[in-house]
């Protein structure tokens, strides 16, 4: 297990929790818009996220279907599901189950004893740190 915390685009989210082969369980604090407009999608088997506090408005696969949740809303993901969050004022609880041990390209480059990660996941005294978006 590994412990992570740091914020992603400045204020658009900040990340704390735990990093693990089994299980990774993070508190995401959003505020304002994602600067990167790209879908990505997770390096878990299955992977969920409800919505504590606040709302997010996120965009689902190619075809880009706008979703809005609101306090108590769950969002279910795997490997293959492909989203991002446009725009949020939210706190939630992030639950991933059963890391990848593949790379998925653009989402989870970065080897860790934990298996595959986004850079947004890695702390900065890990190998793969990306100062540029995480602080």
């Amino acid at each position: 297990m590994r412990t992570v915390n740091v914020k992603v685009q400045g204020n658009w989210l900040r990340r704390r929790g735990i990093r693990g082969r089994w299980v990774s369980v993070y508190i995401h604090q959003y505020g304002g818009q994602e600067v990167t407009e790209r879908l990505h999608s997770h390096p878990w088997l299955l992977a969920f996220g409800v919505i504590l506090k606040g709302g997010l408005t996120e965009i689902i696969g190619e075809e880009g279907k706008c979703r809005r949740r609101r306090f108590l809303s769950v969002g279910m993901y795997s490997r293959k599901t492909q989203h991002r969050i446009v725009g949020g004022d939210a706190v939630t609880i992030f639950v991933g189950l059963i890391r990848t041990q593949l790379p998925i390209e653009r989402v989870a480059e970065i080897h860790t004893a934990q298996g595959y990660c986004h850079y947004t996941e890695i702390m900065p005294d890990e190998r793969g740190f990306n100062p540029q978006f995480v602080e």
